[in-house]
């Protein structure tokens, strides 16, 4: 275990999950515990794709020693607050493995190669860099020639361009009830109708709904606004507040909400609103 007092969070390495590192989260308004949640990294499906083999906290990062399926050992750095974003950037692109890289272009194929250190497993982006025409943008990778290389169309080796391999972020709400008192209202049953997601500087995120039984699960994406109809996003596209209402019709006590994020562009959700239809069964007293 170590901890970091200024994040408050804890973070915790299991000898039968080394994998993953879990994360206890505190937040305190005055002396109101706000928020009291575990979470995790997961940095590989297996052990074998990545085996943490220990971590240390200090300036704010965690730093890792992980052992990657290509077999060589990497020390990696996972900042704890949010980043400071690049001069020129909109965001930092959210990628694994992230490394700012220069490309070689081929004029018979057209083609620009950028090559990695680490294995980009059939699966790396490409996300351009401070000095390139739209930074932040996410260019379409074409193929993967070797485990450490990988092309994307047109010529873009004038400008470094962030290359890193995506992972998925997931957030789980929790059960939703009316409350009264600040103590939450059980004897009745709530039909939520919509769900309002409020959200900062947002690109991307998808909604999944999952409902118990037979009902299929249901997903809603917000894209925000795009270029050219891809997730090509610029610095003036994204705005510093919006909102979006999403239609749930389902039962509370029996629905997962969860946002989803498997795109380098970022999800800041800032909280969100529900109204529904409360039907109370009964009250002693």
């Amino acid at each position: 275990m170590h901890g970091d007092a200024a994040a408050q969070a804890l973070f915790v390495l299991s000898s039968g999950e080394q994998n993953a590192l879990y994360v206890y989260n505190t937040f305190f308004d005055d002396n109101e515990k706000l928020q009291s949640a575990w979470s995790k990294y997961t940095f590989g499906a297996t052990e074998s794709a990545a085996l943490i083999h220990g971590y240390y906290i200090f300036s704010g990062r965690v730093h890792l020693i992980i052992e990657r399926a290509d077999g060589r050992i990497y020390l990696e750095i996972l900042p704890i607050d949010r980043e400071q974003i690049t001069t020129g950037m909109p965001w930092m692109p959210l990628l694994d493995q992230r490394t700012l890289l220069t490309g070689s272009w081929s004029a018979s194929t057209g083609l620009t190669t950028f090559t990695t250190t680490w294995d980009n497993e059939d699966d790396a982006q490409v996300v351009v860099g401070p000095a390139g025409s739209v930074p932040g943008s996410l260019l379409d990778v074409v193929g993967y020639p070797t485990a450490t290389t990988l092309t994307v169309k047109g010529n873009v080796s004038s400008y470094a361009c962030y290359v890193g391999r995506p992972y998925t972020m997931t957030v789980e709400l929790s059960k939703i009830y009316p409350r009264q008192d600040a103590a939450p209202v059980l004897t009745g049953r709530l039909q939520l109708q919509d769900l309002t997601v409020l959200f900062a500087k947002t690109g991307y995120y998808k909604l999944q709904v999952t409902s118990s039984g037979s009902r299929d699960v249901k997903s809603y994406v917000f894209e925000g606004k795009v270029l050219g109809g891809g997730l090509a996003v610029n610095s003036a596209a994204l705005d510093d507040t919006g909102s979006s209402r999403h239609k749930l019709h389902s039962r509370a006590e029996l629905t997962k909400l969860e946002f989803i994020n498997d795109k380098p562009l970022p999800s800041i959700i800032t909280s969100v609103q529900w109204r529904g239809l409360f039907i109370e069964t009964g009250r002693q007293g």
